[in-house]
């Protein structure tokens, strides 16, 4: 076999040695031509004609690409030509787009998208960099107390009046409002023009009330405090109501919707060194205009000298008046006596020769006060420095009477002492609303209600008659007027107001019965139920 190679090796070096003076003046291609054997110059034949074949098929697809760039480029011509004749993309022609300018458009669509993007981007961050400063500054400016609404350092007490308003009853749109003209109505004003500003004025609302009346709400409270500056008033979003104010109490700014954080911060400061009074009031209540200045002093005589041992006192308002919406001398057969029971009391007015059938309730009606024990509006707590909150004894207003020792009616101020004060300075104390919004509903007289008074209540105020109810009505009124200074006119028309959306409020209110916090008694779903009735049947005899 090496033999066989050895020769074969030969033999090609033998032909190539001959072929080299031949190749002399030869190019290296017919060089490469003769060097090959018989078998490679049949591979080169082949090869060739596969190299033509794609070169052929290479010169068919440029061709065809030329066509079809020719006939956009025609298209596109004609579209051109067909949108400038008609003014634009539209008519029939519409589908025949310039494909080209198509592409163009959707490049710079692309990119104005992003750049609008990036630009919505770098707003988003900038407003929110500015809501941030803006949030800071509020924040900063509500931790500053205005020196006008700062408490004198000479001050011995820190007076606050607490009020709850649709706490866990924050969707209830008609009851809400309502409620809010009461608080604007008989409310807001009792407090406004108090001889003495130096109390704050807290109300706690339910964080998720409905926008209509949380707008109603603060605007009311913005008119109030630029009619009268010195007035200190803060809305805070809670549903609890804390007792003993000073007890601290962790509050974000967000949470005062006054955006005056520091004045509740101020004053809670200020009561941990001084005498503090603790007064409730509700909404649909009013105190008279000299309350607030009788009271500190009435508590800086009796808790100024505790230097040793304390002294707490509670004051129970001890006369009121009642504001009715409706009228005991209204034609109608409705009352709810104190049982919940409804009976008829037009056949005993008619009896009695007691019905009055007069025009004369544009205003409501005033009634002396007839609770028991006693009643939420003015109820008042006082500590000396040197006592808890803790140490006075808990009870719910109406038992008050019988978990505390009455304080003895001699003024002397060492024998009023950890005791119960039923308050007679002022006559009356208190005004208290009397409408289809009140939770407990007792005593509510509707308006067609012709009395919700029992015999035995008015052989209690002497007022055997309806008649003399409703002659003693003007001599109240000059009163309620004098020390409320809440004007007829203004009680008008609340309750034109309450008699034009009775129906919603009964609704809402027989909703909101039995929420947490709130009255949950059968009585009041009885009254309620025959308001709504009521309401409807009324509602029905105007359609027709």
């Amino acid at each position: 076999m090496m033999m066989m190679e050895d020769n074969s090796t030969t033999s090609n070096a033998t032909t190539n040695e001959r072929r080299r003076p031949l190749m002399k003046g030869l190019s290296p291609v017919r060089k490469r031509l003769h060097f090959q054997t018989p078998r490679s110059n049949s591979q080169s034949k082949r090869s060739l004609k596969r190299r033509l074949q794609i070169l052929i098929g290479l010169y068919f697809v440029l061709c065809v690409s030329l066509s079809a760039l020719l006939f956009t480029w025609t298209v596109a011509k004609t579209v051109d030509h067909t949108e400038s004749s008609s003014g634009g993309f539209g008519g029939t022609t519409s589908f025949l787009r310039n494909p080209f300018r198509r592409v163009t458009m959707s490049r710079n669509m692309l990119q104005v998208s992003q750049s609008q993007q990036q630009q919505q981007h770098a707003h988003l961050q900038l407003a929110s960099q500015q809501a941030l400063q803006q949030q800071r500054r509020d924040d900063d400016l509500s931790l500053n107390v205005p020196e006008h609404l700062r408490i004198p350092d000479d001050e011995p007490v820190v007076h606050i009046i607490n009020t709850r308003f649709m706490q866990r009853q924050p969707h209830l749109i008609e009851l809400g409002l309502a409620r809010l003209e009461l608080l604007q109505t008989i409310c807001l004003p009792t407090l406004r023009q108090q001889t003495s500003l130096n109390f704050l004025w807290i109300l706690r609302t339910d964080p998720d009330l409905a926008q209509p009346i949380r707008q109603g709400l603060l605007q009311m409270i913005h008119n109030a405090t630029a009619l009268t500056p010195h007035f200190r008033v803060v809305v805070l979003e809670s549903n609890t109501s804390p007792a003993g104010f000073r007890r601290p109490e962790e509050l974000e700014a967000s949470q005062v919707w006054t955006r005056n954080l520091g004045l509740y911060q101020h004053f809670q400061e200020a009561a941990q060194s001084r005498i503090v009074l603790e007064t409730r009031l509700d909404a649909d209540d009013g105190l008279h205009t000299y309350f607030v200045e009788m009271m500190q002093e009435e508590a800086v005589r009796y808790m100024s000298n505790d230097k040793k041992h304390g002294n707490w006192l509670v004051w129970c308002m001890g006369t009121h008046v009642e504001w009715q919406y409706g009228t005991p001398w209204e034609s109608n057969n409705l009352q709810l006596d104190s049982t919940g029971a409804i009976t008829n009391v037009t056949e005993r007015a008619h009896q009695n020769n007691d019905l009055i059938l007069t025009t004369d309730h544009d205003y409501g009606s005033l009634l002396p006060g007839l609770t028991r024990g006693c009643i939420t509006p003015g109820l008042t707590k006082g500590y000396g420095r040197h006592v808890a909150f803790e140490d006075i004894p808990e009870a719910q207003h109406h038992l008050l009477h019988t978990r505390m020792r009455p304080c003895d009616d001699d003024e002397n101020a060492k024998k009023r002492q950890h005791c119960l004060v039923i308050w007679k300075r002022l006559i009356p104390c208190a005004i208290r609303g009397r409408t289809p919004t009140s939770a407990g509903m007792q005593f509510v007289l509707g308006p067609k209600h012709t009395s919700y008074l029992s015999p035995e209540s008015e052989a209690a105020l002497g007022l055997q008659t309806v008649q003399q109810l409703h002659d003693k009505q003007p001599m109240m009124w000059n009163s309620v007027t004098r020390r409320f200074l809440i004007s007829k006119e203004s009680i008008a028309r609340l309750r034109v107001f309450l008699t034009d959306h009775l129906r919603g409020i009964a609704q809402d209110n027989l909703e909101g019965q039995c929420t947490p916090g709130h009255s949950c008694k059968n009585s009041s779903k009885v009254i309620l139920t025959e308001l709504l009735k009521e309401a409807n049947n009324n509602n029905a005899t105007t359609q027709q």
